[in-house]
Formats: C-alpha cells, structure tokens, sequence
C-alpha cells in the first residue's frame, strides 16, 4: 500500500501562503494528492511492465483498472489529508507472460522477469481446462501413498491398483508472481513512495499558484 500525505513543512507552507487570502487551506492539499495518485498509478505500472514480462495491456487490465479491477485507492477529502492507494489480485498464470509457448518437445516455454532467462517446463503442457486456458501440470496428492512413490508415473500406477481404475492425477495451474508482490519489494515500493513524494509537491505548487492568480 502506497501512502500520499503532505509534510508538515507542506502544510506550514500552505497555510501561511493562503491565510494572507483567507483561503481553506484543505481543497488545495486534497486536491494535489489526488491528483498525485493519478500520477502514480502510471509509474507504478511502468516499474511493473520493468519487472514482469507482460504486455502493459495485460497489466493494465489486471491490476490497474479502476472500475470493477484490482486496483484500489482511497482518495483524500475534507477531514482526510492523505490519500492510500494499492492493488490486488491473484497470481499471473504462465500463459499470460510472452512468448509462453508449446514446444515440439513436449515442454512449455515460458519467460516470467523481463530481463530474466526463458525456462523449458519438462512436465508442463498448454490445454483449455476448468473453462479457461493455462499452463497446467499434473501433481500427485499428497496422500495416500505419495511418499512410497517417486514419480507422477508411479503414483498414477499406485492409484491405479490400490483404486482398480486408470488414475488421473489432479491439474494444477503453473503461476507466477501476483502484480501485489512486485509492489511489495522494497526497492519498488521506496521508489514509488518518493516519486509520490516530490510530485505531491509539484501539484501543491501548482495549485497555489493557480490560486493567486484569481486575486
């Protein structure tokens, strides 16, 4: 979560620039954090699209849309001088990050760090499953009689015996981090908070400028 709240100096200076006008001081500060999370939300999918190998679409439509999306904020008013902002959401399925592909070997291509190496999936494979398309992998449960086996296969085999039928292992859908956890690391999440910043400073500015200019 994303905090934008004025300095105490901000405020100190707010208040002394508009009480020689008479002026609320509260619309000027609201209003400049507002506008501030506007700002934001565009580098904090830039740091996202940095990190991750997804379309800016995809991000865009996954953890940044406002209405009915993962993207949450709280916007400052009268009585509340600071803004809050954050995102939500599940894990990114593999098959949403670029270029994840079937190959001819049986494996699944896939690229999850923009600037990171491509993994071949050995016991991975693409299908339309559980009504939607993903990167699915076949995992044992974890009981009955997985820790005498070593292997998918033996497992299968085990079931298959202990159960007098064909066992089908249960589908697990291969996923990579949640947008919320690029947002969390530190270095992200420092960079954005002092963007945040030095732009609330900016639009303070700007609107305390606009406000003189109406005398």
């Amino acid at each position: 979560m994303i905090t934008i709240a004025p300095s105490k100096i901000d405020l100190a200076r707010v208040k002394s620039t508009l009480g020689l006008i008479k002026k609320n001081v509260d619309p000027v500060i609201y209003r400049s954090i507002n506008k501030t999370i506007g700002t934001n939300r565009t580098l904090t999918m830039a740091k996202v699209h940095s990190d991750l190998n997804l379309t800016k679409t995809y991000i865009r439509n996954k953890g940044f849309k406002v209405k009915g999306g993962n993207w949450m904020q709280l916007k400052a008013g009268p009585g509340r001088l600071r803004g809050q902002y954050w995102t939500k959401g599940t894990p990114i399925g593999l098959i949403s990050f670029e270029g994840t592909k079937q190959l001819k070997n049986g494996k699944v291509s896939v690229k999850v760090k923009r600037t990171g190496e491509r993994f071949h999936l050995k016991h991975a494979f693409i299908a339309k499953a559980k009504g939607a398309l993903n990167v699915w992998e076949r995992e044992p449960s974890a009981r009955g009689g997985r820790a005498a086996t070593k292997t998918r296969e033996q497992y299968a085999g085990f079931m298959e015996k202990a159960y007098g039928r064909k066992w089908r292992l249960k589908l697990h859908r291969m996923a990579g981090p949640r947008i919320a956890d690029i947002l969390a690391k530190a270095t992200v999440h420092k960079a954005i908070e002092l963007h945040a910043v030095v732009t609330l400073q900016k639009n303070i500015d700007s609107l305390l400028a606009y406000e003189l200019s109406k005398l």
